[in-house]
């Protein structure tokens, strides 16, 4: 990765973390209105956080026990707008102080993105992408924060998963958010993971 640190990093963790990047590449956003998340299909949106770090690592609640897999394991659950959206809860555009502590009952996360909260596939492409499509993107241009906007974020591991599975941020308990699958094409993407990228299918 452009940027990337030639420190070594005895963790072996190959995602990009502000601990393997240098200073510069991970300072602390000023202007909210600059700082443009984009979706896979080019949709944008500001993401309107003043103080945002990039690649900001933080502590999310363990999957909860889902009654599907039999209490085989612990899973996430897919995130359901009328069950998790935002008008039950808010939460920051920051991560709390409690998300940035360890613990035993959370696990590490690296916040990706934001998603639409009480409209999550909004902007999803569809099936065949046409010139109205594009027109209406470009009309819209550079979206202001939509007011359900919720952070996402992938889980931290030593490798990545080829289908790694991206959540959502929601319903807090004790500070902490508890996770809840989403679709990758949901996600606004923050520019330190698009920016310098060439754009494909």
């Amino acid at each position: 990765m452009a940027g990337a640190s030639k420190r070594a990093n005895p963790s072996g963790n190959h995602v990009p973390t502000p601990n393997n990047l240098e200073l510069d590449d991970h300072a602390l956003v000023i202007d909210g209105n600059t700082d443009v998340a984009e979706t896979l299909d080019g949709e944008r949106m500001k993401v309107q956080a003043p103080g945002r770090l990039p690649m900001q690592r933080v502590y999310l609640l363990k999957g909860s026990a889902d009654a599907k897999k039999n209490e085989k394991g612990l899973t996430n659950r897919p995130y359901d707008m009328e069950e998790d959206g935002t008008f039950l809860y808010s939460v920051g555009r920051l991560p709390s102080a409690q998300e940035l502590l360890p613990g035993s009952d959370v696990v590490q996360y690296l916040e990706v993105g934001i998603v639409i909260g009480d409209d999550s596939p909004r902007f999803k492409p569809a099936p065949l992408t046409n010139k109205k499509n594009k027109d209406d993107r470009k009309q819209r241009g550079d979206m202001p924060r939509h007011p359900s906007a919720i952070r996402a974020f992938i889980h931290i591991a030593p490798t990545v998963a080829f289908q790694a599975k991206f959540v959502v941020g929601v319903r807090p308990i004790d500070g902490y958010l508890q996770p809840r699958i989403i679709d990758s094409e949901c996600i606004f993407f923050y520019p330190e993971f698009w920016k310098g990228l060439e754009k494909t299918p």
